[in-house]
């Protein structure tokens, strides 16, 4: 529909490598973990500022910022590729309640994640599509 926000699978970073690569790598593997700075600073070996400088040079947010996107990407890849309810993945990429989950997925893609999971597929979507085919050429 007219007036959706673009969806892009996995922004860019701005910069190759870094001393804060494996620090993302990391988070991005453990999104269900508490992630404060504090925590991020001392996972990466650097001060909180530096460290919220190198994700501003590498990725052109703060890190609460950039952890908040890596949250709501994966959600979305759960949705699009998964049949997990919204509690499971709410649950699996960090989010304190569903909630919350709901509130900062809306407010980021525009629409609720059930809507984004009707639009943009989930294995339950594919099978319903394939059945309502089947039974419009069964008809025809």
């Amino acid at each position: 529909e007219g007036g959706q926000r673009q969806f892009v699978a996995a922004p860019v970073t701005r910069a190759r490598g870094g001393s804060i690569a494996p620090l993302l790598d990391t988070i991005r593997q453990r999104l269900d973990e508490d992630w404060p700075v504090r925590r991020m600073s001392q996972q990466a070996g650097l001060s909180r500022r530096t460290l919220t400088r190198r994700f501003n040079d590498m990725v052109g947010e703060p890190p609460r910022a950039w952890l908040l996107r890596a949250r709501l990407d994966r959600a979305a890849e759960l949705l699009e590729t998964s049949n997990a309810a919204p509690p499971d993945i709410a649950e699996a990429c960090g989010f304190g309640s569903l909630e919350t989950f709901r509130r900062e997925f809306r407010k980021s893609r525009g629409v609720p994640p059930a809507v984004f999971r009707k639009a943009f597929g989930g294995p339950a979507a594919l099978a319903s599509a394939r059945q309502r085919q089947a039974s419009a050429a069964g008809t025809a």
